[in-house]
C-alpha cells in the first residue's frame, strides 16, 4: 500500500513538473504586458504590427534590421536618396563607435528617428542642448596628489566631476508627468486627437509620460521644430536639423505598439509621424536595445573572466528555465528514489467464488437421494440471497411478515409480476411444512424461480 502511494505521489510530481515546463517554455499561457517594442513580439506592447506596416507600406524600398554594430552596418553616405535610421524602445544604448557613425550618417543628409521613453543616450546627449542654458565648461579640475588616507586619486576626481556635468545636461533635456491618459496631437496635421491610455491586464493604470523641454537645439545652433504634443502642453515630437540631415525624437513609443496600432486613429497618427521618413533605406536598430555590460567593463579597463560553460544557458530564458527544472527533477529523484528498494511482491491470484458450484453439487446430491424438501429449502435460501444482493431488499425474519407490501416492493425493484412472486412464497410455505414432497411439486417450484430469474431486470 505504501509503495502504491509513493508511485502516485511520484507520478503527480512528474506531471506537475512537465506542466510547469510547458507553461514556461511555450510563453502562450497568458498575455504579457511588459513593454518590449521588439518586432517579433506579438504581445500587446511588442512592435510586430508597426514593423510589418513599415515593410508593407514601403514596398520596393530596402528594409534592414541592424543586428551588428552601426559602425559595420550603417553606411556613412549611402547615396542620393535620404536614408533613415530608426530605433524604437525604452532607451537606446549606442556606444561611442556607433554614435560617431550615426553622427556622420546624419551629417551626410539622412534622418535619425528615436522613438524612446528615455531621451538620454550618447548620441542625443552629444547633439541636443538647451538654448537658454549655458552649459558648464569642460574645465579639467586641478590635479591633486594621491592621498592614501583619503583613498582616492586625481583620475577619480576628474571622472566624478565629468559625470556630474553630464547628468546635469540630461536632466534639462526631458521630464515626465504622471497620468493615466496622454492625448496625442500633431502640429500642422488635420488629425483627430487620440487619447492614449496606459493599460495593464486591460485595466487603466497611471504612467510616467516623457516630454521634451522647450528651447531645445542642436549643438550647431539649429532650433528644434515642435511637430507634436501631449495635451497641447507637453512636447513629445521634435525635429532638429544637424548638418545636412535631421534628428527626430518622439517620446511616446507606446503609441507604436501592437495594442494601440489596431486602432484606426492611431494608424492615422503613426502614418503621419512616419511621413517624415526619407525615400531611401530604413535601418531598424535591434543591436542597441540592450545595454552591453561587458563592453562597459571593457571600456572601464576591468578584467573579465572567460565565459563559463553555463553562462550562455543562464543568459537565455527558455534554456535557463529548462536547466532549473532539470535540477529540480534530479533533486526530487534523489529524495524519493534514494529510499531502500523493496523486493517486488508477487501478484496473488484472487480466490474464485465457488458458492454456486457448491450449491449445484449439493442439489445433485439431494436429487440422487430423492430428498426434494431439502432441495426446495436450499433453492429458497439462494432465491432470498439473490433478492438481497441484486435488489438490496431487506427480507423479514419470520414468515408472518411476508405480506402483500413486501411482494409489491420486490415486484417494483425487480420488474417481475407480483403474482409470480406471491406464488413462489406461497408454494414455498406449503412445501416446507408437508412431510413428503413429490418430484412434480419440486420441479414446479424450481420452474417458478427460474422464470423469476429470467424476467427480473
Amino acid at each position: 500500500m505504501r509503495k502504491a502511494n509513493f508511485r502516485v505521489i511520484l507520478i503527480l510530481v512528474i506531471v506537475a513538473i512537465a506542466g510547469l515546463a510547458i507553461l514556461l517554455l511555450s510563453g502562450k499561457s497568458s498575455v504579457q504586458w511588459w513593454e518590449t517594442y521588439r518586432p517579433d513580439d506579438k504581445q500587446p506592447y511588442g512592435a510586430t504590427v508597426f514593423h510589418q506596416l513599415l515593410k508593407d507600406v514601403r514596398q520596393g524600398q530596402p528594409f534592414h534590421v541592424v543586428t551588428d554594430t552601426l559602425a559595420n552596418e550603417l553606411p556613412e553616405d549611402p547615396g542620393a536618396q535620404v536614408d533613415n535610421y530608426l530605433f524604437i524602445g525604452n532607451e537606446a544604448y549606442p556606444d561611442s563607435a556607433d554614435t560617431e557613425q550615426l553622427i556622420r550618417f546624419v551629417q551626410a543628409g539622412n534622418n535619425a528617428f528615436f522613438l524612446v521613453n528615455t531621451v538620454s543616450n550618447r548620441f542625443l546627449d552629444s547633439l541636443l542642448v538647451l538654448e537658454q542654458e549655458v552649459m558648464p565648461e569642460a574645465v579639467e579640475p586641478e590635479m591633486e596628489e594621491f592621498n592614501e588616507d583619503e583613498g582616492y586619486s586625481d583620475e577619480e576626481v576628474y571622472e566624478e566631476e565629468y559625470y556630474e556635468n553630464e547628468s546635469w545636461e540630461i536632466e534639462q533635456t526631458s521630464a515626465t508627468y504622471y497620468d493615466s491618459c496622454a492625448t496625442l496631437y500633431l502640429n500642422n496635421k488635420n488629425l483627430i486627437p487620440y487619447p492614449l491610455v496606459r493599460r495593464f491586464e486591460y485595466e487603466r493604470v497611471y504612467n510616467n509620460w516623457t516630454y521634451l523641454q522647450d528651447k531645445l537645439a542642436s549643438i550647431d545652433g539649429n532650433e528644434a521644430e515642435v511637430l507634436g504634443q501631449i495635451n497641447r502642453t507637453y512636447t513629445n515630437f521634435i525635429r532638429v536639423k544637424y548638418g545636412k540631415g535631421f534628428i527626430y525624437v518622439h517620446t511616446t513609443p507606446l503609441a507604436f505598439t501592437n495594442y494601440f496600432m489596431l486602432s484606426d486613429t492611431v494608424n492615422d497618427y503613426t502614418r503621419e509621424v512616419m511621413s517624415y521618413l526619407g525615400e531611401g533605406h530604413i535601418y531598424w536598430d535591434e543591436e542597441n536595445r540592450d545595454y552591453d555590460f561587458k563592453a562597459y567593463k571593457r571600456n572601464m579597463g576591468a578584467n573579465l573572466s572567460e565565459e563559463g560553460p553555463l553562462e550562455f544557458i543562464l543568459s537565455e530564458r527558455p534554456l535557463r528555465t529548462a536547466w532549473y527544472l532539470l535540477l529540480l527533477a534530479a533533486l526530487l529523484y534523489l529524495i524519493f528514489g534514494a529510499r531502500r528498494q523493496q523486493r517486488i511482491i508477487a501478484v496473488a491470484d484472487n480466490m474464485d467464488n465457488t458458492s454456486i458450484e457448491y450449491a449445484e453439487v449439493i442439489s445433485q446430491l439431494f436429487m440422487k437421494q430423492s430428498d426434494h424438501k431439502k432441495l426446495i429449502l436450499l433453492k429458497m435460501e439462494l432465491f432470498k440471497a439473490h433478492l438481497r444482493e441484486r435488489f438490496m431488499i431487506r427480507l423479514p425474519l419470520t414468515g408472518e411478515e411476508e405480506n402483500g407490501k413486501l411482494f409489491a416492493h420486490i415486484a417494483q425493484r425487480s420488474g417481475v409480476d407480483q403474482s409470480l412472486i406471491e406464488s413462489i412464497f406461497t408454494q414455498y410455505h406449503y412445501l416446507s411444512v408437508i412431510e413428503g414432497v413429490s418430484t412434480a411439486s419440486m420441479l414446479e417450484f424450481h420452474q417458478k424461480i427460474e422464470q423469476f430469474y429470467v424476467l427480473s431486470k
